[in-house]
């Protein structure tokens, strides 16, 4: 029973990993790949939990209704 707890709860772990990798915006500069929102209109999504340190806005409509050029090189 102890050996079927210690799996489900590796197995748990290797799931949450995952999922919460997957959700993360991959912004690295370079040969990397980078994000760059320009002109899109993000109206009423949810980026709760979204990782987006690096990326590139530019004309970008947030969800809250502001404009948003952070890295914007105009």
């Amino acid at each position: 029973m102890r050996n079927l707890v210690i799996i489900i709860t590796l197995i748990a772990g290797i799931f949450i990993l995952a999922w919460t990798r997957s959700r993360r915006v991959d912004s690295k500069v370079g040969s990397e790949t980078s994000a760059i929102f320009s002109g899109a209109n993000l109206t009423g999504a949810n980026l709760t939990g979204v990782i987006l340190d690096g990326v590139t806005f530019c004309n970008t409509t947030m969800p809250d209704g502001t404009i948003n050029n952070v890295g914007c090189n105009r």
